[in-house]
């Protein structure tokens, strides 16, 4: 069995349930994915969040801190920043520029769903 290593931003509750710091979360990973203040929007903070999602999962594989048999990872994003919604989605910009704030905002999300695991992948140095 492995020793549970979760990243500083990250506690453990109990099997399967994990508190995130949203503040350290976003920092850490936006900054691993060499996004910058002016080209944060909502994807990149999407992707953010999916990366961290999955340092999770990789993180409590193995361990004997992962949800029994058919239970599921519960992660509780708190942000406890200074100043609230630092990191509230609908206040970011979109790429998409030729659409509605919701079709742009949708749109982004999709295609931060579709492209996360590669920017994760490749931030960890994992070939599978």
């Amino acid at each position: 069995m492995r020793t549970l290593n979760l990243p500083e931003w990250a506690s453990l509750i109990c099997k399967g349930k994990v508190d995130l710091d949203a503040d350290g979360m976003y920092k850490d990973w936006l900054g691993r994915l060499n996004v910058t203040k002016d080209d944060l929007n909502v994807y990149w903070l999407e992707c953010a969040k999916i990366c961290a999602r999955l340092e999770i999962q990789l993180a409590l594989a193995g361990t004997d801190s992962v949800a029994d048999e058919g239970g599921a990872l519960l992660l509780i994003i708190n942000d406890n920043s200074k100043t609230k919604n630092t990191w509230k989605q609908k206040s970011r910009s979109t790429k998409s520029v030729n659409a509605t704030p919701e079709e742009a905002i949708s749109q982004d999300l999709i295609d931060a769903g579709k492209e996360a695991n590669g920017h994760f992948k490749r931030v960890m140095q994992i070939n599978i």
